[in-house]
């Protein structure tokens, strides 16, 4: 349990907000195993009041998100968050190019985008739509690229794949997510082993040694 989680439940009512809330989960049909991992890294979910924790839970079914899976933690997570937080979200991705409906359907796919800050929603997508030519709607389809960290993963994976592709090794529309899921074995065996005697500078770029405008990307970040 992370240290605020710990916090917020210690100084939390437990018999009158956080025990009705548990009942409630049980009731819609939450498994004892989705609940022990609520418990284990998101106990403060419990402690927010009966009346709103409902409602969002009700808004969450009408979305057809299932209780019996882990993902419907993360989902409550992103809605029980202040509404001015939900919207500055749904601004700043706007302003990164996603449409109302694409905003939904992302979080649908994958609810944790609804939880990440400012800055890393605008750096990650700077890099995704600058450096890695992907268009908004094409991210917003595949939200799962945000997860990952920016700096350990997304960009020296991108800029090892970006020069692969400037060198003819790789087509113009490879499938970047393809890449961002490998092991970081796997990932190195494939596209930095395979090419680094003809490319000297792969293996720096793909341990983090040079920055993208070292290289001469466009990336404010």
């Amino acid at each position: 349990m992370g240290k605020s989680s710990r916090s917020r439940i210690l100084l939390c009512d437990v018999e009158k907000i956080c025990a009705p809330n548990l009942l409630v989960l049980r009731q819609i049909g939450m498994p004892q195993s989705v609940i022990q991992q609520l418990l284990l890294h998101k106990a403060n979910l419990l402690c927010f009041k009966a009346d709103k924790f409902c409602d969002k839970i009700k808004e969450l079914i009408n979305m057809e998100f299932c209780p019996a899976k882990a993902k419907f933690i993360h989902v409550l997570a992103a809605i029980l968050c202040s509404r001015s937080n939900w919207q500055h979200r749904i601004e700043v991705y706007g302003r990164c190019g996603w449409s109302r409906d694409e905003i939904m359907s992302a979080f649908k796919n994958n609810p944790r985008c609804m939880t990440f800050s400012e800055k890393k929603i605008v750096a990650s997508m700077d890099f995704l739509v600058n450096v890695m030519d992907l268009k908004p709607s094409a991210i917003a389809a595949n939200p799962f690229m945000l997860v990952y960290s920016l700096k350990k993963r997304i960009i020296p994976r991108g800029l090892v794949i970006k020069i692969l592709m400037l060198k003819g090794v790789l087509e113009e529309n490879f499938n970047f997510h393809s890449a961002l899921v490998l092991t970081n074995k796997c990932f190195r065996e494939r596209y930095v082993d395979k090419h680094k005697d003809h490319i000297t500078y792969l293996q720096d770029v793909f341990e983090g040694r040079m920055c993208p405008q070292e290289l001469g990307f466009q990336y404010r970040h």
